[in-house]
């Protein structure tokens, strides 16, 4: 039988700065059973008080989570993947060193993050969200809102956000090339 210390020398080391292992945040499934609810709880509240608000006043919010290496970042995204899925969009940006290119880097990674699907979902992200705008368009709730100038304008951010996304989707496979 292999002693701890040859496991563990076999293994990469996930907190090593300099290793190459990285977590793809999409294919990583986490084993529930290891799950420990303690660990970062008032982050995961904090987020849950923010989603609630985002569901009240219909204002998107963006979330960002920083940290030193080590500190259970990655655990802490797949416990919100997880937990968080079904009310919220993922964008998971990979550290990028080329701070040169970093827009089109954060806009890859954003129109990439949007195309995959959630766990227990059929559609990617972006037609779920899209599924999610025509059923506020059909509402009567959107007939209201169009009565206030100010909304207007946000959901025509809105839309032009989405035509933004979606000639990203088809221009920067072929700028990139």
């Amino acid at each position: 039988m292999a002693s701890i210390d040859r496991i563990i020398q076999r293994e990469v080391n996930p907190f090593d700065p300099v290793s190459l292992y990285t977590i793809n945040f999409w294919q990583e499934q986490q084993n529930p059973t290891l799950n420990v609810d303690s660990i970062h709880q008032n982050i995961i509240c904090d987020i849950e008080i923010v989603l609630e608000q985002v569901a009240q006043e219909h204002r998107p919010r963006t979330l960002i989570l920083t940290g030193d290496s080590g500190s259970g970042k990655s655990y802490l995204l797949g416990r919100i993947k997880k937990l968080f899925n079904t009310k919220a969009f993922f964008v998971y940006i990979d550290p990028w060193p080329d701070s040169d290119y970093i827009w089109r880097h954060i806009l890859r990674q954003t129109v990439d993050s949007l195309m995959k699907t959630p766990e227990g979902q059929i559609d990617s992200q972006l037609l779920l969200w899209l599924k999610g705008l025509l059923a506020f368009h059909n509402s009567s709730l959107l007939k209201k809102l169009l009565v206030k100038e100010e909304y207007l304008l946000e959901i025509s951010k809105v839309f032009m956000l989405l035509a933004f996304i979606i000639l990203m989707i088809f221009l920067v496979p072929f700028i990139i090339c």
